[in-house]
């Protein structure tokens, strides 16, 4: 089984490297970062990933109007799994389950539960 590619979409760079690090930790990921500013467009309507990891609060893009783009588009992403991330839990778990092929995780992200996640799926 070839590695699964990931995309992960935040405004807080800090974030970004923290993920792309801790995941490219393990061999089985091929990791893609994007802030909200900057190439997740061409990202995602040029490249198919197994899973995006979605910033659910950005000041430029809110999380669910990206991912309602993401489902509604003609691109190699509409049917990709969406992982939203927030600290706020509430409105993220009921904006996952509207959402076909949509889960969330609470920041602080941990990277046991990140790992344990997408082993599952």
């Amino acid at each position: 089984m070839g590695k699964k590619k990931i995309l992960i979409i935040d405004d807080e760079e800090e974030i970004l490297e923290m993920l792309k690090q801790g995941l490219e930790l393990r061999s089985s990921y091929e990791v893609s970062i994007a802030s909200e500013k900057d190439q997740y467009k061409d990202l995602l309507d040029n490249e198919a990933f197994d899973v995006i990891f979605l910033d659910h609060r950005m000041p430029v893009i809110k999380g669910a109007n990206l991912a309602v783009d993401i489902r509604n588009s003609d691109g190699p992403n509409q049917n990709t799994i969406i992982v939203f991330i927030s600290g706020n839990i509430k409105e993220v778990k009921a904006l996952a389950s509207s959402l076909s092929l949509s889960f969330f995780l609470q920041k602080p992200l941990i990277l046991e539960e990140l790992y344990e996640l997408l082993d599952s799926l």
